[in-house]
């Protein structure tokens, strides 16, 4: 019994995975879905739900304004400041399903920003980065979430762009994995009462 609980108990500290939210020149890779804003309502429109499975709260506008002056934003983004350059800050995004991972191209005047993903409402990771105007992405790993939010503390101006969001559903267990570990525990339960006779 004590080399079956051992034996589990490795497998956990092996299956384990770095969870992060870090700042690099990389999106994602493997298989990820991809949402570049370009087909929208407008410029400065809010962005509103206008993008599948995504939510904006009040305050993220597309625009159109910006295409091809940094790294990674091109044609539409999102930003958190409308025509009149009023900002909004913090700002969060919603997604309809829960993420496993997600990057996107960021930019913003060299300042601390903190990113924080939530899952129903309940901290999962939060961290605090120091970004730029280098349109490099922010990567979110290791962790399920289902909203991120973005809060920036320079006090001259705190506007950002988003582009080029890419982002992984999280795994659902399949059937078959969920019916293994029942008769896996109930193999354990058994052992321990023939064990307690």
């Amino acid at each position: 019994m004590k080399k079956i609980l051992c034996m589990l108990g490795l497998i956990a500290l092996t299956s384990t995975v770095q969870s992060s939210i870090i700042y690099n020149e990389n999106g994602l890779s493997g298989n990820f879905e991809t949402e570049n804003f370009d087909a929208n309502d407008g410029n400065y429109t809010s962005a509103a739900s206008q993008f599948s499975n995504i939510t904006f709260n009040t305050g993220n506008f597309v625009n159109n304004d910006y295409s091809g002056l940094f790294p990674n934003i091109s044609n539409s983004a999102i930003s958190n400041f409308d025509e009149s350059l009023v900002i909004t800050n913090p700002t969060s995004i919603n997604y309809s399903f829960e993420l496993s991972a997600l990057a996107f191209a960021f930019v913003s005047n060299v300042q601390s920003t903190t990113f924080s993903a939530y899952l129903n409402d309940a901290l999962v990771e939060s961290v605090v980065i120091e970004t730029d105007l280098s349109g490099n992405y922010v990567n979110f790993s290791g962790f399920t979430f289902d909203e991120i939010t973005i809060n920036l503390d320079s006090i001259d101006n705190n506007a950002y762009l988003i582009d080029n969001m890419q982002y992984v559903a999280a795994s659902v267990p399949a059937p078959a994995t969920i019916l293994l570990l029942g008769f896996g525990l109930m193999g354990l339960s058994l052992a321990r009462k023939k064990k307690q006779l």
